[in-house]
């Protein structure tokens, strides 16, 4: 699951072409209050790929986010999580 600002998604959108795109709005404060997100449209992302034993797929596209972040997107925080689909509440 990746979450980034609305106005911000289509340099993502472009390269995860299987994501299911979700409308969020933000709730995380900055504890030092230099990015507040309460209230942002966001977009949530959701990527769901066949692993390999050494997790090679998801190393590979966390790279690729980072790259995508660092050229295009410039937040400052990215926000990504990865779970075992197996373990989670969405089989």
């Amino acid at each position: 699951m990746l979450t980034m600002p609305r106005h911000k998604a289509h340099a993502i959108a472009s390269v995860l072409r299987t994501a299911t795109e979700i409308g969020a709005g933000g709730t995380w404060r900055d504890p030092r209050g230099a990015a507040h997100d309460e209230q942002a449209p966001n977009t949530l992302f959701q990527v769901e790929y066949g692993e390999v034993a050494d997790e090679f797929v998801g190393h590979g596209i966390v790279a690729c986010l980072r790259l995508i972040n660092n050229l295009e997107v410039n937040e400052v925080v990215l926000y990504a999580r990865m779970e075992n689909v197996g373990e989670s509440t969405m089989t």
